[in-house]
């Protein structure tokens, strides 16, 4: 995906055999609504259950290995409903990151799941 953001003029996202999205890279990102993305994680057990509740600020995706992801438009305000919400369900988050949203995180936003290599 970070190829086709570099290079391609125009990308198309397919989601079961359907069109979702086509556009230049930059306008699908831009379009997108959001401007960061925070990673974190959390040794708990039953913590992708439980951040399954998060509604603050974004949805919060499991990516296995104890790793979530949270694709939001404020990145500040979102840190702070991420820890209020962790504290309020006595969830221990670990190894926090912001950084720019990327092509790979408008599809997993829009799709709901990572790209298959």
């Amino acid at each position: 995906m970070e190829e086709a953001e570099q290079l391609c003029q125009r990308v198309g996202i397919i989601n079961h055999g359907k069109i979702i999205a086509l556009d230049t890279p930059e306008d699908l990102i831009a379009n997108a609504g959001l401007e960061s993305t925070i990673e974190f994680s959390s040794l708990q057990e039953d913590a992708e259950k439980i951040f399954q509740k998060f509604t603050g600020m974004g949805k919060v995706i499991g990516q296995g290995d104890n790793r979530f992801i949270l694709n939001t438009k404020e990145s500040s305000k979102a840190l702070k409903e991420l820890t209020r919400f962790s504290d309020e369900n006595n969830i221990n988050v670990e190894n926090i990151s912001v950084r720019k949203i990327t092509l790979e995180d408008v599809f997993l936003s829009l799709t709901g799941r990572r790209l298959r290599e």
